[in-house]
């Protein structure tokens, strides 16, 4: 495993949300540094409240790897900032034996993006809206 320090986990939170922020349009590589944004904020969060300096040193800070609700809960956001449904849909595809129901985990949305799917319930904008609200619950957390 790679460890990152403080620093570098607090410009990656930094760089990621600035990168995401100046689209107008957003694609899924832009809701994707979005995701990864709120998932460098809530590590560097759990640094600072560790006293930490780098992920080596806190397991907390990796053991929820994408687990952005897994985050929240540690650090006890509320439960007003947790994407629900814990289960978000996508299209159902075709398959030799039918149609397969496609569900994502919400520690899975990086995968979804990444790979160039779409959300359909909730809406990939809804989703996107739900990181954005808790980017600023870091903004002020970190303040």
């Amino acid at each position: 495993m790679l460890h990152i320090t403080d620093r570098e986990m607090f410009r990656a939170w930094r760089n990621n949300y600035c990168a995401y922020t100046k689209e107008e349009s957003p694609t899924n590589a832009h809701r994707l540094l979005l995701f990864y944004a709120v998932e460098c904020g809530l590590k560097a969060l759990i640094l600072r409240h560790r006293a930490k300096t780098h992920t080596g040193e806190c397991e907390e800070a990796t053991s929820h790897a994408h687990n952005i609700n897994g985050l929240l809960d540690f650090l006890r956001a509320g439960a007003e900032l947790r994407i629900r449904p814990d289960e978000i849909k996508m299209d159902s595809i075709k398959s030799v034996g039918g149609r397969i129901v496609r569900t994502v985990p919400a520690r899975d949305i990086n995968q979804m993006w990444r790979y160039g799917g779409n959300s359909t319930e909730p809406r990939d904008a809804i989703v996107a809206e739900k990181l954005e609200q808790i980017a600023r619950w870091i903004i002020g957390e970190l303040k």
